[in-house]
C-alpha cells in the first residue's frame, strides 16, 4: 500500500490547484463549506487495506497519478454528442463536458413550474440562497475521503428539485462526457484531468420522476471522474434512478450516492458498469421514516486491465422498511471485481424486510471476484436474508445450445445475456434497456475479437 505521506502530498497538490471563486459570487456559505472540507481532507486518516471499504481494492496506482484540475476559463471545442444520445429518446437533458456544464448541448426547455433542472454553477449565481438552503438541508455528515475531496473542490454539478405532487412527463437525463481533448493536459508530468461533480437531488411530497445518468468516455485516455450525489426523497416520493458507467478503459471513476428516504418513499435504482480501468461506486441508503422502500439492482461487466468495485451500505434505523439488493457480475480475461454489500438492521427497526444477493459468472480461469454480502441484525422481528454465488457457464446448457447448431461464441453470448437479463429487465425505459443490451453484446464481441477468450477453460 502506498505510504501515508504520498497520499497526503497527492491530496495537497490537488487542493492547492483549486481556485475558490465563491467570494466573488457572494457565496460565503460555499466558501466556508469548501474550507471546512479542505481541512477535513487533510486530517482524515490515510486509506489502507485495514479499512473495510478498501480491503480488496488496489488504490496504489491512483495515488501515483498526477491529475490536473480543469479551470472554468479553459476554452475548447465542445464535442458532437449526437452519437452519445439514445435514439428517439425525449428527455430533459443536462450535459457536462469534463466536469463543466455545457448549456449548448443541454435541453431544459419548458420545464414545469415548481421544477428546477439546472447546473450547480448557474444555480449558485442565480439563486444562491435557494441553493444554500437545499445544500444545507440535503448535505449530511460524510467523512469519506473522496466525498470530502469532492466538497473541497466543489465547482459544478446538477441541481434537481421536483416540487410537491409533481410527476414529470418525461425523464431527466444527465450525460457526463469525458474527453482527453487535444491531449492538452497530458505531458510527462501530467496524467490527465480530474473532474468533480456534485449533484443535489430532492423530491417533494408524492413527487415522481425518472433520472438517467450516463458516464461516457468519448475517446481514449486517462482521467479521474469523482462524482457525489445527495438524494433526498420526501414522504410518498418515487425516484427511478438508472446509472450507466461507460468510461474510457484507461479512466478512473468514483461515484458516491447518499440517499435519505422519508415515510412511504420509494427509491428504485439500477447501476450498470462497463468501462474504466478502475471504478468504485458507493451507495449509502438511510431510512429516516418507516414504510419506505429501496430496491438496488446492478450489473458489472469486467475484463482485462479492469477493476470494478461496488460498496453498498443500507441502514434500517426505523421500523417497517423494505430493501432489496441484487447485483450480478460477468468477468472475463483477467478482470477483477469487488462486491461489498452491508445491511444494518438496528434494534428499533422491527418488521424490517431486507434481502441481499450477489451472483457472479466467471468466463475465464484468471478472472477474480471478491464478494462479501453482510447482514448485521439487532432487531428480533425481521425478515432478512443474503446469499452469493460464483460459478461458470453450465456445460450442459452449453452442450444443449451447441447441439442446436449454435457456435460456441454465440452460445456463450446468449447465456451471458440470459444471466444479465433479470437486471436489464428492471429498466423500465425501453430505449435505455435496448442501449444497455446492445452495449453488453458489443462488449462481449469486442473482447472475443481482442483474444480475451470469453469461455471458461475447465
Amino acid at each position: 500500500m502506498i505510504r501515508a505521506e504520498q497520499q497526503h502530498d497527492w491530496l495537497k497538490n490537488l487542493l492547492n490547484q483549486a481556485e475558490d471563486d465563491s467570494v466573488k459570487n457572494n457565496s460565503s456559505w460555499l466558501h466556508q463549506t469548501r474550507g471546512d472540507a479542505k481541512h477535513a481532507v487533510m486530517n482524515l486518516p490515510p486509506l489502507n487495506r485495514k479499512q473495510e471499504a478498501w480491503r480488496y481494492n488496489r488504490i496504489d496506482k491512483l495515488f501515483k497519478k498526477n491529475f490536473q484540475l480543469l479551470a472554468d476559463n479553459i476554452d475548447f471545442k465542445k464535442p458532437d454528442i449526437y452519437n452519445c444520445l439514445l435514439p428517439n429518446f425525449d428527455s430533459y437533458r443536462l450535459v457536462f463536458v469534463n466536469g463543466c456544464y455545457a448549456g449548448q448541448l443541454s435541453d431544459t426547455k419548458q420545464v414545469p413550474d415548481k421544477v428546477t433542472i439546472e447546473s450547480l454553477h448557474n444555480a449558485i449565481n442565480l439563486a444562491p440562497k435557494q441553493v444554500s438552503d437545499w445544500f444545507r438541508h440535503s448535505d449530511r455528515e460524510n467523512n469519506q475521503l473522496f466525498s470530502m475531496l469532492n466538497t473541497a473542490l466543489l465547482n459544478d454539478g446538477a441541481v434537481i428539485h421536483i416540487g410537491d405532487h409533481i410527476e414529470l412527463d418525461k425523464p431527466i437525463e444527465i450525460i457526463y462526457l469525458n474527453t482527453n481533448f487535444l491531449n492538452k493536459f497530458n505531458s510527462a508530468d501530467n496524467d490527465g484531468i480530474m473532474t468533480q461533480i456534485r449533484n443535489i437531488i430532492s423530491l417533494g411530497v408524492a413527487a415522481k420522476v425518472t433520472l438517467i445518468e450516463r458516464f461516457i468516455g468519448i475517446d481514449k485516455g486517462q482521467y479521474f471522474h469523482n462524482n457525489f450525489s445527495d438524494i433526498v426523497l420526501a414522504e410518498g416520493a418515487l425516484l427511478k434512478h438508472y446509472r450507466v458507467q461507460d468510461e474510457s478503459r484507461e479512466a478512473y471513476h468514483l461515484s458516491s450516492l447518499q440517499v435519505s428516504q422519508q415515510k412511504n418513499s420509494h427509491y428504485y435504482s439500477t447501476n450498470l458498469a462497463f468501462g474504466g480501468a478502475w471504478s468504485k461506486t458507493n451507495i449509502n441508503v438511510d431510512f429516516a421514516e418507516q414504510d419506505a422502500e429501496c430496491i438496488l439492482n446492478g450489473l458489472y461487466v469486467v475484463g482485462d486491465q479492469q477493476l470494478t468495485d461496488f460498496h453498498l451500505d443500507v441502514r434500517h434505523s426505523v421500523p417497517a422498511c423494505t430493501s432489496r439488493e441484487q447485483f450480478k457480475g460477468i468477468l472475463y480475461g483477467k478482470g477483477r471485481a469487488v462486491f461489498d454489500g452491508h445491511i444494518l438492521v438496528e434494534k428499533q427497526a422491527q418488521h424490517s424486510d431486507a434481502q441481499l444477493i450477489n451472483n457472479n459468472l466467471l468466463l475465464t480461469r484468471d478472472a477474480e471476484v471478491d464478494t462479501k454480502p453482510q447482514l448485521e441484525i439487532y432487531a428480533d422481528d425481521v425478515k432478512c436474508g443474503h446469499g452469493t454465488s460464483v460459478g461458470q457457464i453450465d456445460p450442459e446448457q452449453l452442450f444443449y445450445m451447441r447441439s442446436r447448431g449454435l457456435s460456441e461464441t454465440t452460445a456463450y453470448k446468449l447465456l451471458c445475456l440470459g444471466f444479465a437479463g433479470e437486471i436489464i429487465d428492471s429498466i423500465d425505459e425501453k430505449k435505455l434497456s435496448e442501449y444497455v443490451t446492445k452495449k453488453l453484446v458489443q462488449t462481449l464481441d469486442s473482447r472475443n475479437q481482442d483474444g480475451d477468450h470469453i469461455r471458461f477453460l475447465g
